[in-house]
């Protein structure tokens, strides 16, 4: 935090105001997409449990998929509104343009990948998320370059992030202790009923899954899972250690710098103060965000994430240590970073070579892990230019994971082992590669944002207090609206919600303008202020390696604009260059036909349900019709459910169960079944337990198969089969050996 010269400001022009909107809405969007509960959609068997009774006939919204598609719509809106101020200021250079050819080609390879993914509205839905964080973070890129709205921004969106952190922490602290023990009350007086709206009446792996869930109380906040939630707080963490050793230091300057002040100024600040005694508002921002920064803690305690608690330390740990020896941290920065940047390359190897020598990892966490990347070798394997689709992973891992693995995760919980199973290799390597170039140019860059001189406080604070006021509102008026049932109680609560995310916005604000008593340069530089932001998305990157949240999801993007955020670029002159400013017009041209095409040719088919490639609007037809008892209406529904997601086994066998009632064999979705899922024994029992259409040499594989897998599950393993279930498959083993030829 050392002292920074000052610079002339750059006058406001009308190009600054429109770049300000632009900023204000994408923080808006960020706020959303942060604190609205998403849902992929209900499983077959809730809707079928919400549909049982005939009152009940009435349209399934599945507003997940839509909500994420249009997300990505007014991203890339922002993004070619950002591209186009951006051109016509003169503020793209060579390397933004090669930044963005490199979004463009992992775009257009998600994309090619979508059109060949088994079930490809899920993989659309994915890189329409992928595009929206690509976008959000390419905005912010543009939009703090120095001919824009440059440092003043990155400052401002700090200050939301903590604000936006707020509002997780007080949503998790309320889960914890008032939200857990009333559910948990509930589920105990109304168990069944509780099951039966999950879909998993008769499911009893399902169900002790279900009821360890409640009892583990790992708070999620808005999240739909604890790990998600504490990536979030990552780098709240981070900028909380930064404003808080600000302020201890600010207080420390002003303490040795009051004897200098003159008898005359003491005075005239008393009696401007009506002759009290004030607290300094930096005081009450330092107590506000010091009662923050162990609200946050405590919430990475209650998410029981080892994962989220050891990076969120590590990047306190490394804000600390930059700020107590900057100077030889800056004497030595390129050989830190080889160095380690070598480390970034040793562990992975290290842990890939200690993996191979014992087919396992030292914890039973990693070891979970380690079964999930290898199980996922064959699936890049299988397509390694084009992966198998975004969001597919899950319809292939049953097919590769092994037996002694209980859990059929949708995620193989690595970032860039997920991109190259999904996207594909080349898709993998560009997206590190632009991880690289914005993290190169944080760490090894000496350029520094230019900052302002001096102003009277409320000319420089009230703007920004009344558009936050504005942002806030906003905010709560989407929530209410759109992420929340409309009554008094979540009415009060959001506004609640609101408010303390302002009233920390504005405590982090005013920390990040600190200025030294004397020279009045500013504590919290703004090359200190990006290798925060930089160290912040470093920790993120790092949990997400055993995590399951940046490659989609509502933590994506505000890990991309963290590391645009950290780029900076050195103060440049208006570029002269026609073809850079051509190029520049092509990729504002770009985003807005991206963001127009997607408006129309799936945004708005995805909010009427009308989507072609969506099975869930054919999935609710089936549920509908067998509901009416309409069994032909039913069977054209599935088949047309199963065409758009054909390795969906919740669907096969539902095919299988209408097939019984309509005398049709249903031995060929049996052994699609089984050849999708080669790792489970509770498929199996389901399907050859009893003479239900398989051959009995098949039947007879497929129970030995299940004693096989089930022994493979550690004994403790809630996904055992139980001894009455082991003994009638022995019987039928012993029945079925007798009877064969």
């Amino acid at each position: 935090m050392n002292p920074e010269p000052t610079s002339p400001p750059a006058p406001i022009r009308p190009i600054s105001r429109v770049a300000w909107a632009v900023f204000a809405a994408l923080l808006l969007l960020l706020a959303f997409r942060l604190s609205a509960l998403e849902s992929l959609g209900e499983t077959l068997s809730q809707k079928q449990n919400r549909l049982a009774a005939p009152s009940d006939l009435t349209q399934l919204p599945d507003i997940g998929p839509a909500f994420i598609v249009f997300y990505a719509t007014l991203s890339l809106l922002l993004a070619a509104i950002a591209t186009f101020l951006a051109a016509a200021a003169r503020a793209v250079s060579w390397k933004r343009l090669a930044e963005f050819l490199l979004i463009v080609l992992i775009l257009m390879l998600a994309l090619t990948s979508t059109f060949h993914a088994a079930n490809r509205f899920s993989a659309l839905v994915g890189t329409a998320d992928l595009a929206a964080s690509l976008a959000g973070g390419w905005t912010i890129l543009l939009l703090c370059n120095d001919r824009l709205l440059g440092d003043r921004a990155r400052r401002i969106l700090a200050a939301a992030i903590i604000g936006l952190c707020t509002i997780a922490i007080a949503k998790s602290l309320m889960q914890y202790f008032i939200e857990f023990p009333d559910l948990a009350q509930f589920v105990k007086d109304h168990r069944q009923e509780v099951f039966h709206a999950q879909g998993i009446d008769n499911d009893p792996v399902q169900q002790d899954l279900f009821l360890h869930r409640i009892a583990s109380n790992e708070v999620s906040g808005f999240a739909l899972d604890s790990d998600v939630l504490a990536s979030e707080l990552i780098p709240a963490a981070a900028l909380l250690t930064l404003l808080i050793a600000a302020a201890i230091r600010w207080f420390a300057f002003a303490k040795v710098s009051a004897p200098l002040q003159t008898a005359r100024t003491r005075d005239t600040a008393h009696k401007k103060a009506g002759g009290a005694t004030q607290i300094p508002p930096q005081a009450i921002a330092l107590g506000l965000l010091s009662l923050l920064a162990i609200g946050a803690l405590l919430v990475l305690r209650f998410t029981d994430s080892k994962g989220g608690i050891a990076c969120a330390l590590l990047a306190i740990l490394a804000v600390a240590v930059g700020l107590t020896a900057k100077n030889w941290l800056t004497r030595h920065r390129r050989a830190l970073i080889i160095s380690a940047a070598a480390l970034a390359c040793l562990v992975p190897a290290a842990v890939i070579l200690y993996g191979r020598a014992h087919d396992a990892l030292p914890t039973k966490s990693l070891l979970f892990r380690w079964h999930y990347w290898t199980a996922t070798v064959p699936i890049i394997k299988q397509s390694p230019a084009l992966g198998v689709g975004l969001n597919n992973f899950g319809d292939y891992y049953t097919q590769f994971k092994r037996p002694s693995s209980p859990e059929d995760v949708k995620d193989p919980h690595n970032f860039f082992i997920r991109l190259a199973a999904e996207t594909g290799l080349p898709a993998a390597t560009l997206i590190a590669i632009l991880v690289i170039s914005f993290l190169a140019c944080a760490m090894l860059s000496k350029a520094s944002a230019p900052n302002e001189p001096p102003v009277p406080a409320y000319k420089n604070l009230l703007p920004i207090l009344l558009t936050s006021v504005l942002l806030a509102a906003a905010w709560a008026a989407l929530h209410i609206l759109l992420a929340e049932p409309i009554n008094t109680f979540t009415t009060l609560l959001t506004t609640f919600y609101a408010l303390l995310a302002w009233t920390f916005f504005v405590a982090a604000h005013i920390l990040l303008n600190l200025r030294h008593p004397v020279s009045d340069a500013p504590l919290v530089s703004a090359r200190t202020l990006a290798a925060v932001l930089a160290v912040a998305a470093i920790a993120m990157l790092l949990y997400d390696q055993i995590n399951i949240a940046l490659v989609t999801g509502p933590v994506a993007m505000l890990f991309w604009i963290l590391l645009a955020s950290a780029d900076i670029q050195p103060p440049a002159r208006p570029s002269s260059s026609a073809a850079k400013h051509v190029f520049a017009g092509v990729a504002a041209a770009l985003c807005l036909a991206a963001s127009i095409t997607m408006f129309i040719v799936v945004a708005i088919p995805c909010f009427s349900q009308s989507f072609p490639w969506d099975p869930a609007q054919y999935e609710t037809r089936y549920v509908k019709a067998a509901a009416q008892q309409d069994t032909a209406a039913a069977s054209r529904a599935l088949d047309a459910a199963i065409d758009r997601s054909p390795r969906d086994i919740e669907l096969l066998l539902q095919r299988i169960e209408l097939n019984r009632r309509l005398g049709v064999p249903a031995a060929p979705e049996m052994r699609k079944i089984l050849t999708l899922d080669q790792s489970n024994a509770g498929i199996r029992v389901k399907l050859a337990l009893g003479d239900l259409g398989l051959p009995p040499a098949e039947r007879l594989r497929a129970l030995q198969e299940a004693l096989k897998f089930d022994a493979a599950l550690d004994p403790a393993e809630a996904k055992r089969l139980p001894p009455q279930t082991i003994a009638a498959i022995e019987s039928n083993i012993s029945e079925l050996q007798r009877s064969s030829p």
